[in-house]
């Protein structure tokens, strides 16, 4: 199974992992906090209703399309050697040498054991049974993914190999966190208009603030608000009509039709986006 991930905070079955031990006798003893160095293994819920527990998994197989990006990540039914992770430090993080311990919310790195390769994601479109959601595959050091001005959902996020060990508690928090946020937008004055420039190569974009009166935290929380939400901004920018006008002709035959034929739509739309984008050009569709 393929992984991908998302901008929706809220805890389901298939983005919460179960983190467990690949060696009981690693050293650690009794204790049941994570360390850095510790070798682990991240499973998947039971709800997924799997037949056989999976594993986060780094296979030795490319990602399987035209970016180049890669090995494949995946779950995988099988405790095998691909399933065993590092826990690593990120970037330049520092701390006493013995205050080994990752925290939540702390920037971490995960690094294949088998493969020497760290777990990756960027904003390299996927389409999946729940949407559009971006790419995650097994690379060395960050990787790069120049993406169009505009185009970026994940402007101002950080190297594509950090990750995040989190609870529900940390998700509560950024959430009120773009609460407050939107809520002093809207009583900060508004600043005098400045002529236009273009960024410096190599210099990281701004986070796009939401258009107004848009719910930030029902854009965390509630995939449907958050795909609404941005269809609108495309009708206010010109380009939503234009656009999606098609899926007006295609929406009622689909909904006329049986299931198998959303399947074979589906099936159409994957096998002619070569490139792995989530996106096909209008002629070809």
């Amino acid at each position: 199974l393929k992984l991908s991930t998302g901008r929706v905070l809220s805890c389901c079955a298939r983005n919460v992992f179960i983190i467990s031990r690949v060696d009981d006798m690693d050293g650690f003893g009794t204790d049941t906090t994570v360390h850095y160095g510790q070798l682990l293994r991240l499973g998947c819920m039971d709800a997924l209703a799997l037949e056989r527990p999976h594993y986060l998994f780094a296979s030795s197989a490319s990602s399987g399309d035209s970016s180049g990006m890669g090995q494949q990540a995946c779950v995988y039914p099988k405790a095998a050697v691909g399933s065993h992770w590092r826990v690593c430090r990120a970037g330049n993080a520092q701390r006493a040498q013995h205050d080994n311990c990752v925290r939540l919310g702390e920037r971490i790195r995960l690094e294949s054991v088998a493969e020497s390769c760290e777990l990756q994601s960027n904003p390299t479109v996927l389409m999946t049974n729940y949407g559009h959601e971006y790419k995650v595959f097994c690379d060395r050091g960050h990787v790069e993914k120049d993406v169009p001005e505009g185009g970026d959902p994940w402007q101002g996020a950080g190297p594509s190999n950090e990750w995040l060990f989190v609870d529900s508690e940390w998700t509560q928090g950024v959430k009120e966190a773009a609460k407050q946020k939107a809520d002093k937008a809207k009583l900060a004055k508004p600043e005098s208009p400045r002529a236009p420039s273009s960024p410096q190569r190599g210099s990281a974009r701004k986070p796009k603030p939401l258009p107004e009166g848009v719910d930030p935290v029902a854009m965390l929380s509630d995939p449907m608000y958050n795909a609404a939400a941005s269809l609108d901004e495309l009708s206010a920018q010109g380009g939503g009509a234009k656009r999606y006008a098609v899926l007006e002709r295609i929406y009622p035959l689909l909904r006329r039709g049986e299931i198998h034929s959303v399947r074979t739509l589906r099936r159409f739309c994957q096998s002619s986006d070569v490139e792995g984008r989530g996106v096909l050009r209008m002629l070809t569709f």
